[in-house]
């Protein structure tokens, strides 16, 4: 019984013993050249952050006699949030409002407003505010559902706008 034959000929076990060194240059570059560009990229992308909270629209626009200005000053989203989330709101030039057409479908109105409104006193870390829908949303909100006195939707707003490095430390 022969133990010490080798399993590759001599020519096959040069090449397996002497990879080229290009290869751990190229190889070695290629994976640092990768993680750089992870790290630059994650530091240059912007994320806000996304706030999404129960609201409550009320109103009904008045009769066919009264102007469009008068109806669309008719439409207000009520609603609490934390004392925390007031600065993101206040900041937040647009908010959206997403209201859905049938509690069955997963159909929405999406409409925008601006705040109107904060409700001084603090009820339990809560802070009661108003939003006021914008002409065209009031417009799209009559032309869909032409008579309401409240329905609930989700109000959505960004604050808070930091790189995707900064949320990947915290």
């Amino acid at each position: 019984m022969i133990v010490d034959r080798p399993h590759f000929s001599a020519e096959i076990n040069e090449i397996i013993g002497n990879p080229p060194h290009w290869v751990h240059r190229v190889g070695g570059t290629f994976l640092l050249l990768i993680i750089i560009g992870f790290v630059t990229s994650s530091a240059l992308i912007v994320i806000p952050k996304q706030h999404i909270l129960p609201v409550i629209l009320y109103g009904q626009p008045a009769g066919k006699d009264i102007d469009f200005v008068q109806k669309a000053s008719g439409f207000l989203v009520k609603g609490v949030l934390d004392a925390g989330q007031l600065e993101g709101l206040k900041k937040a030039a647009v908010v959206q409002v997403e209201i859905p057409l049938d509690n069955s479908s997963q159909d929405k109105i999406s409409l925008k407003g601006r705040l109107l409104d904060i409700i001084p006193p603090i009820k339990n870390g809560k802070i009661a505010y108003t939003v006021k829908l914008d002409k065209k949303s009031a417009d799209l909100l009559t032309g869909k559902l032409p008579e309401i006195e409240s329905i609930g939707g989700t109000l959505i707003f960004e604050s808070e706008k930091r790189t995707l490095l900064q949320s990947l430390i915290e």
